[in-house]
């Protein structure tokens, strides 16, 4: 079996001109644990779950983000400061926090190739591209495991 015969084909993508709002609502909304970014045609990078909490631009960080809005709800007040940490939060583009060097694999890799590769990477969810380098798809360690079928 190779990568294109469990990869997702109709890959939810954004720009990097998305909102980080937005790109949290489609990975929420669809249960995706990372979208691949693109521009003009060509794979720019990807947002993963894990970028919302481990980078940092200019002073961005989801945990901080959701303090302020419980606090809002406790307090029903919004001072200036978070006021304008609020807006910097929607403000902030998927160019901002995005993994720029994406990793991919062919959509021809064959799937031993690619369990080693995820193991090796720590990897779960890679863009497929096709012999042109164009998208192709997307395969997450989820689709391996949707292969292990249970007897009973």
């Amino acid at each position: 079996m190779k990568v294109e015969d469990i990869m997702q084909k109709n890959v939810i993508w954004v720009t990097p001109e998305t909102t980080i709002a937005e790109v949290a609502t489609i990975l929420f909304e669809n249960r995706f644990h990372g979208v691949p970014v693109m521009e003009n045609d060509k794979i720019a990078g990807i947002i993963t779950e894990s970028d919302f909490f481990l980078k940092d631009p200019a002073n961005l960080f989801l945990p901080t983000y959701i303090d302020v809005l419980k606090n809002t709800a406790i307090t029903g007040d919004l001072s200036k400061e978070k006021k304008q940490e609020i807006d910097k939060f929607f403000q902030t583009k998927a160019k901002d926090i995005m993994t720029k060097k994406c990793m991919t694999v062919s959509n021809f890799m064959k799937l031993e190739d690619l369990l080693i590769f995820f193991k090796e990477t720590k990897f779960t969810t890679l863009p497929v591209v096709d012999e042109s380098e164009k998208l192709a798809g997307i395969v997450t360690l989820s689709d391996i495991i949707g292969l292990i079928k249970i007897k009973s």
